[in-house]
């Protein structure tokens, strides 16, 4: 999903029809698990094509920190860690 969403999201930031255009990213605050989710999507994205370095990409987030789950994969059976 990360290689697709960043795909995805480059060729939209390059195509000219958009250029015009504001690209928003949103996530409903209301599930803490998508908030998350988007989150890590977006800086993957921030540090693989823009060139972000992880601290870069990581401080942008830094005032939504307190309404995101915690980690957890996608494994089945109880999380120990």
């Amino acid at each position: 999903m990360v290689h697709r969403y960043s795909r995805e999201l480059a060729r939209l930031l390059r195509d000219k029809e958009y250029a015009e255009n504001r690209i928003f990213h949103y996530c409903n605050s209301d599930k803490a698990d998508k908030m998350v989710n988007g989150a890590f999507l977006m800086g993957a994205f921030m540090i693989i094509i823009l060139k972000f370095t992880a601290e870069e990409a990581y401080a942008k987030f830094s005032g939504y920190q307190q309404l995101f789950k915690n980690y957890r994969d996608a494994s089945k059976g109880d999380c120990l860690y």
